[in-house]
């Protein structure tokens, strides 16, 4: 089986700030290939896309996987004609047109999340920063549109940046700047932002790139964050350690998006699935951190919130690594003996227990939303053996890993096959 990977940037000369998202991205559509017995081609932005179609190149493959998302309309044009004719799937960034095949986070539920926080931090005037035109930026600005004026909360053009709220349309000017600046002469971008006769309390921003520049020009400026003003973010997956753990953000998982993507491309190929209009969402998980606080924000932390929380956040990110132990106890400089016997005070039950927890908790995800199989699932959740996952499984769910699958595949039609 032969596939091939378009994507929308040129491969040296990627900005360093996304080195980590698309190398994840890419050694993981790899990797899964050879899973499923095929090669992958890897083009960028350097193709001529019109020679390629007009010389039929796109026909030798079996399908196609496009990371490409809104830009050239031309090019849009030819990646639907391409869908049309070869098997396709795109992931991270959706098409604009029908009938395509879309793996991908659930944006609209993860701005939600957000912003059903913010508000009960006790936030009002919420604002929102987009950074790009795409139809993720779209969905999320109008979820946050919708939540705002359906919850009668204050709303005002300044404190949205990237969408006029009259047309609903997206600022070329701002999509212009971010380009040609290059993230250069932020400061004038985020002083016509805040110079407004009354600032929003919290904001929303769609790339964690933009949230790390605001925190520094806050920095600069003696702005507080958050007691002046909140914030969170999208994680766009190129920033481990998030702003030193932060920054509230919507966590996207790019390794099982990637995979997901050649296993449903695999399933449409096989007719196994239908050509068109196969969705597969992903909902990031909401990490809440200090930078979107203000009701739950106690200003003189005590030294069991901060345990509390460091703890949670490396849990969240590292719940899988079989040494998540030695790690948290690493930086926070304390022994084994006194974080097992502190862990135990401050979330009321042993380490072991709430990891395992923490564990079944996201393979029961993986098998109810992927189609992932169970062995690769254990394995990526932390576990060593199928016997210890299925008998903490069944002992929490009251049955095996492969029932779970087929009782939730019935009532959820986004699930494709059984492991």
């Amino acid at each position: 089986m032969k596939l091939c990977f378009l994507a929308s940037w040129d491969f040296s000369k990627v900005s360093l700030y996304r080195i980590l998202r698309y190398n994840k991205i890419l050694v993981n559509i790899a990797e899964e290939a050879v899973v499923i017995g095929a090669t992958c081609k890897f083009f960028d932005s350097t193709l001529d896309l019109s020679d390629f179609y007009r010389r039929k190149e796109h026909l030798q493959y079996d399908g196609i996987i496009f990371m490409l998302g809104w830009g050239c309309r031309e090019h849009e044009r030819i990646c639907h004609r391409i869908e049309l004719q070869v098997p396709s799937v795109n992931i991270m960034l959706d098409s604009r047109y029908p009938n395509r095949n879309y793996v991908g986070c659930d944006d609209a539920g993860s701005m939600q999340a957000l912003l059903v926080h913010l508000v009960s931090e006790g936030f009002q005037r919420i604002g929102l920063f987009n950074h790009s035109n795409q139809a993720h930026t779209h969905l999320q600005y109008r979820t946050y549109n919708d939540f705002i004026r359906r919850n009668g909360l204050p709303l005002r053009q300044e404190w949205v940046a990237g969408f006029n709220l009259k047309t609903n349309l997206f600022k070329r000017t701002l999509h212009k700047y971010v380009i040609n600046k290059n993230f250069q002469n932020r400061n004038s971008l985020f002083d016509a932002y805040m110079n407004v006769p009354e600032r929003p309390a919290a904001i929303i921003f769609s790339l964690d790139l933009w949230a790390i520049h605001f925190c520094e020009y806050a920095k600069e400026r003696g702005i507080r964050i958050p007691e002046d003003i909140a914030i969170a973010t999208f994680e766009s997956g190129t920033h481990q350690e998030v702003e030193n753990n932060f920054l509230t953000i919507a966590r996207e998982d790019h390794v099982y998006i990637a995979k997901t993507g050649v296993r449903l491309l695999n399933e449409i190929i096989q007719g196994r699935r239908e050509r068109y209009n196969n969705s597969i969402l992903f909902p990031p998980d909401i990490i809440i951190r200090k930078s979107s606080l203000k009701n739950s924000y106690d200003k003189v932390q005590t030294e069991r919130d901060i345990f509390k929380h460091h703890v949670a956040s490396c849990i969240h990110q590292y719940y899988a690594d079989n040494e998540l132990k030695k790690t948290i106890c690493t930086q926070l400089g304390i022994s084994k003996e006194y974080f097992f016997k502190k862990f135990k005070i401050v979330f009321g039950k042993d380490f072991s227990s709430h990891i395992i927890a923490y564990r079944l908790e996201k393979a029961a995800y993986y098998l109810m939303h992927t189609i992932t199989p169970i062995t690769e699932i254990l394995f990526n959740c932390g576990f060593n053996n199928s016997q210890n996952f299925n008998y903490s499984f069944r002992k929490k769910y009251g049955c095996t890993p492969k029932e779970y699958r087929k009782r939730k595949s019935i009532r959820n039609h986004q699930v494709l096959h059984n492991a």
